[in-house]
């Protein structure tokens, strides 16, 4: 790779040499492919040779492993694959629930080995562990195993001062560790647009750069900031947006001693440069295109948002604090406008207050990441005073910031879908708004045109919710919950008949795309869910404002109310329609304006064979299991009845059966987690 790259190299300076720009870029290309394709072959080619292959792997584990009940995970360097050196970084499926693995240790195992589909973090390899497992603790660690120790004993000492969410937070801040955070913290974080706090970066790197500098001044402080920042980025883990951080820091800090102006965007492209010669597919990384992103929209948009600005009064006491929030303001506008496109490419939702919460979070963010420093400098000479400064001090800090972003974030109707059209014409109009800010254009007609757009894209995005009926069919264990959203309210029938924390879980995800919390209603159609106590699981997952289930079933007890068979509900403009197929089984039908939807995934699949009155069973679309398709009569019997134009089926696996065409009807599977989404007018 390097003497390919080396053999390209003239190419790319003989353009430069010859100013031709398109030479320079189809040099700079030629180098690129060429750099990917030597990468391929050194470092993921021998992975692809051992796909689905067994052998015995030996890996020094570099992060503390992770338990989930019934199966654990570790991520680490593979250092032998059968008895012969191998290389780079692994991610491990263990057996056990509940691993005990520090950093640095050595497990030898009989796994099955492919690629690993995380070639963004830099994981080459993926295993999952088949046979018995050995632990070595007596072998020196590796530098980045130490690294990691270190940031494991930090990690240690932030739980046993500070416990709960911001414990957690603060070690996110301080470690770069986000494993502790509970999935609710998760969730805020990400409907609130407060998730870059939780990723080190900049942020993070100039707190400790401006520390040094303020303790031993600008010259001695850039000296004493180079290798705190080689070391912090270690310490965390080396993620790429660190690194991005880093490299632009170590670059600033070069141009100081060397007495050359320091060119922010030339230092920008050049860390992303370096991140590429290391890895390719870090590019794909969604933690670097954000910190990049908020990088490049601050630098080239910050100062003409700052300029546009009335200037702070001239007054002693308002001067400084009124041109910080200006700053402030700002920065976070920036930022924001160049990283909605990059949250709209990986993420189904964007904040819309990511301003406002970014500007009453960010100055606390700074203080607790410096009073965390403190505390744990505290705790190596006075651990009770160090606890006290943790509960008095750190924790208040902590407890704000945390507080801020479940206010923002535990209301998804504060953020817009990423698909949205009106999202794509406001950000559009913005990014406009700010070139010509930056080029220093007159606004006389453009800034008029931005505020109309974006008020009628509000206005039409309120209408929208009101005139349309969303539907979606979502497919958990062995069974579909159906999700309506019509006339501003949301609606469920059923639950799933297996997991129901799990089927709780995929049910909200789908819900957070609509920018919905939870349900209005959740009606039970199963006469068990689990011996009934999976609704009262569900209801505590999900906020569910009523339940409904059937009267005498082990699911009533949890309800708020019950019902006897047969009947109907009006849930806006959708009308659900309970039929019943003998014993307790009842099937269920939607009818939505110009479509009717049959949900046969709660009943036992001889119910369809008994049941005689055909008509009743019309739909357009019929939601069945996998036992049901397996019972070619009854199969058979429904499409003839019903008059489907299309079946879907809801595996409880991750493997579903193959699509299929019966009686000249469409049969589609719908893989765990997966959805179909429909969507129809109210008139």
């Amino acid at each position: 790779m390097w003497v390919l790259a080396a053999a390209l190299l003239p190419g790319l300076a003989l353009g430069i040499w010859l100013r031709r720009r398109a030479l320079t870029w189809i040099a700079g290309l030629t180098c690129g492919l060429a750099w990917v394709l030597g990468f391929w072959y050194i470092s993921l080619r021998p992975a692809e040779s051992w796909q689905e292959q067994g052998g015995e792997l030996t890996v020094e584990l570099t992060a503390r492993a992770a338990g989930y009940a019934t199966y654990g995970t570790a991520e680490g360097n593979l250092l032998t694959l059968n008895g012969r050196p191998a290389h780079g970084r692994i991610f491990v499926y263990l057996t056990d629930g509940s691993p005990e693995l520090a950093p640095g240790s050595r497990i030898t195992f009989v796994g099955v080995v492919r690629p690993s589909d995380r070639l963004a973090d830099g994981l080459l390899w993926s295993a999952r562990q088949t046979g018995p497992l050995t632990v070595d603790t007596s072998s020196p660690p590796s530098w980045r195993a130490r690294f990691a120790q270190w940031s494991d004993v930090v990690g240690q000492r932030i739980d046993s001062l500070l416990g709960g969410d911001e414990g957690a937070l603060l070690k996110a801040l301080i470690c770069g560790d986000t494993g502790s955070m509970s999935r609710e913290l998760r969730s805020a974080l990400s409907v609130s647009g407060l998730s870059h706090i939780a990723a080190v970066s900049g942020m993070h790197l100039s707190l400790l750069v401006g520390f040094a500098c303020a303790l031993l001044g600008k010259r001695w402080g850039s000296a004493a900031a180079v290798p705190l920042i080689i070391l912090y980025a270690g310490f965390t883990g080396m993620s790429p947006s660190i690194m991005r951080a880093a490299v632009m820091s170590l670059m600033a800090a070069a141009a100081f001693f060397l007495r050359r102006e320091s060119d922010s965007l030339t230092s920008l492209f050049a860390a992303l440069l370096v991140l590429a010669a290391l890895n390719p597919f870090s590019l794909l990384s969604p933690s670097l295109l954000l910190s990049f992103s908020a990088t490049l929209g601050i630098l080239l948009f910050a100062p003409a948002l700052v300029a546009a600005f009335p200037s702070p009064p001239k007054h002693r006491m308002l001067k400084k604090p009124v041109g910080y929030l200006i700053s402030c303001t700002a920065v976070s506008l920036a930022a924001t406008a160049c990283v909605t496109p990059v949250t709209m490419l990986f993420f189904s939702r964007v904040s819309v207050l990511s301003v406002l919460s970014g500007l009453l979070v960010l100055w606390a963010v700074t203080l607790a990441m410096a009073l965390g420093i403190v505390m744990l400098l505290l705790s190596l000479v006075w651990m009770p005073g160090a606890a006290f400064f943790a509960q008095w001090l750190v924790w208040p800090v902590m407890r704000y910031i945390t507080g801020m972003t479940h206010l923002f974030g535990d209301n998804p109707a504060l953020t817009a879908a990423s698909d949205s059209p009106y999202l794509l014409v406001i950000l559009a109009a913005a990014l406009a708004l700010l070139i010509a800010l930056r080029k220093k254009r007159p606004l006389r007609g453009l800034l008029p045109l931005t505020g109309g757009l974006l008020v009628l894209c509000v206005v039409f995005s309120g209408a929208e919710r009101m005139v349309l009926t969303r539907t979606s069919i979502v497919s958990t264990d062995g069974a579909a919950v159906l999700l309506i959203d019509s006339g501003g309210r949301s609606y469920a029938v059923n639950c799933g008949l297996g997991a129901a924390g799990r089927n709780a879980r995929i049910v909200e995800e789908h819900l957070y795309r609509w920018g919905r919390g939870g349900v209005d209603t959740l009606l039970v159609t199963s006469p068990a869910v689990r011996a009934g106590g999976g609704l009262g699981v569900f209801c505590n997952e999900i906020d569910v404002g009523q339940s409904l289930a059937p009267a005498g079933s082990r699911a009533a007890r949890w309800s708020d109310s019950v019902y006897s068979e047969g009947g109907s509900l009006q849930w806006g403009s959708a009308r659900v329609e309970l039929i019943p197929l003998g014993g307790t089984s009842c099937a269920v039908r939607v009818l939505l304006p110009h479509l009717t939807l049959l949900d046969l995934t709660q009943a036992a699949a001889i119910d369809y064979v008994t049941y005689e009155d055909g008509e009743l069973l019309t739909g357009d679309i019929a939601v069945v299991t996998q036992g049901f398709l397996a019972d070619s009569p009854a199969a058979e019997r429904l499409l003839h009845a019903a008059g489907c134009r299309a079946v879907l089926c809801a595996d409880s696996s991750y493997l579903p059966i193959q699509d299929d065409v019966r009686a000249g009807v469409g049969i589609y599977s719908l893989s765990r987690r997966e959805s179909v989404e429909l969507t129809t007018l109210n008139w």
